[in-house]
């Protein structure tokens, strides 16, 4: 693949990543616990594996993480968001 199609695709997941964190914070669970989300964008980050490398699905993920936190979140969500997208793209691996 070439790299003008990587970075597109790259580009397509994080988007997806974004629209599927804010449907996901749309979404009102009644989990008590602060930060507990369904997880719909790692279904995103599922995809970047049939399209992508691992090295660029993570740096999907951590794009995702960071432009989700500085639109929706504060500092403190971008670093629970980044740990859990730590640890389930570790389990995904």
């Amino acid at each position: 693949m070439s790299k003008a199609k990587k970075i597109t695709w790259a580009a397509i997941l994080v988007t997806l990543g974004i629209m599927f964190s804010l449907l996901e914070n749309m979404i009102p669970l009644p989990i008590p616990i602060p930060g507990v989300k369904l997880g719909l964008a790692n279904l995103i980050i599922l995809l970047g594996f049939s399209i992508l490398s691992p090295l660029e699905v993570f740096m999907v993920s951590i794009f995702r993480v960071l432009l989700v936190g500085m639109l929706f979140g504060g500092f403190s969500s971008m670093i629970y968001a980044g740990f859990g997208a730590l640890l389930s793209f570790t389990l995904m691996v």
